[in-house]
């Protein structure tokens, strides 16, 4: 039966769906303000159905896996929901990886997510399904070398899928401040509601919007102690403000280990150089909104004031 939507949306008291059943109130979520922007625009209902668990792994939703016989419950529990409310899917919104940043789950995630889409797309009957996605955001925890790669690796690879899978679209979330030690606050939520229809309006509709982030797609060493990193989907210019050298958003490592950043300039509109205090030697990596609990100042785009996506790159 369809009701008008409110907070909380994925309230499960008497549900009878019974695997996504929440223990808590789940309080305030980003797609009430997602609707409410697509039917202001559009001119159209929208119907949200909630399916999702918090806290729940990817395996729960990869139907077929043979090494994971009991996967999908949460896939085929969402296909209840659907039936049930006898509608057709138009797009999927996932916010979802937290629990996939260990080693074993992140290795298995880029292959279990393109299935996961490809399973959506065939049940749906909708070979260009869009599917809007949310890159991690922070956690606050005791930081470790583990618990940084795991969530600087997911980041990447929810990166790398939205780069090259066709309808699937990456809205960043690391400017964002918490309500406890990892969910996004109510005000971060409207702001990733906005994100993620401006990615529809933009990315499915064919709406003039500015909705894709600036994305950095190279890393070249540019001297023996400067990095230039450039960016794709800067429409007009970065723009940076912080000037606390500890909270730069930036990370470098080379073969010797940590390489501290002295410095940084934005030499052209699309492009972000940082000046080192030593020499790189060997293979040397730069990581953007670095670790669990990256900075919250990241350079952003002024036209719309869109911050960068997280990033991990190999320098050339």
């Amino acid at each position: 039966e369809w009701a008008l939507a409110s907070h909380p949306l994925n309230d499960s008291t008497d549900t009878k769906y019974l695997p996504n059943r929440l223990g808590s109130n789940p309080s305030h979520s980003p797609w009430l303000v997602f609707a409410k922007t697509l039917r202001a625009e559009l001119g159209v209902p929208i119907g949200l159905i909630p399916a999702a668990l918090g806290g729940s792994p990817l395996s729960a939703w990869t139907r077929g896996d043979k090494a994971n016989p009991g996967g999908g419950i949460l896939f085929d529990n969402m296909l209840a929901f659907v039936r049930d409310a006898e509608a057709g899917v138009r797009g999927v919104v996932w916010y979802q990886g937290e629990s996939d940043v260990g080693g074993p789950e992140r290795r298995v995630y880029a292959h279990n997510f393109k299935r996961f889409v490809t399973d959506l797309r065939g049940s749906f009957s909708r070979r260009d399904l869009p599917v809007i996605t949310v890159q991690l955001n922070r956690v606050v925890s005791e930081p470790t070398a583990e618990g940084d790669a795991g969530w600087d690796g997911m980041r990447e690879i929810q990166r790398r899928l939205a780069r090259t899978m066709r309808h699937v679209f990456l809205i960043p979330t690391v400017d964002l401040n918490l309500s406890d030690s990892i969910h996004t606050n109510s005000l971060g939520n409207i702001t990733i509601g906005q994100r993620a229809a401006a990615a529809a309006l933009g990315g499915v509709f064919g709406r003039d919007v500015k909705f894709r982030h600036p994305d950095c797609v190279e890393a070249r060493k540019a001297s023996a102690r400067r990095i230039l990193l450039r960016f794709e989907h800067v429409d007009e210019r970065l723009h940076f403000e912080s000037m606390i050298p500890a909270e730069l958003p930036f990370v470098v490592r080379d073969s010797k280990g940590p390489v501290e950043i002295e410095g940084w300039t934005i030499p052209k509109p699309d492009q972000f150089e940082l000046r080192l205090k030593r020499t790189l030697v060997g293979r040397t990596v730069v990581i953007g909104a670095p670790g669990t609990y990256p900075p919250f100042i990241v350079p952003q785009d002024i036209s719309g004031h869109r911050p960068m996506l997280g990033f991990t790159q190999v320098l050339e």
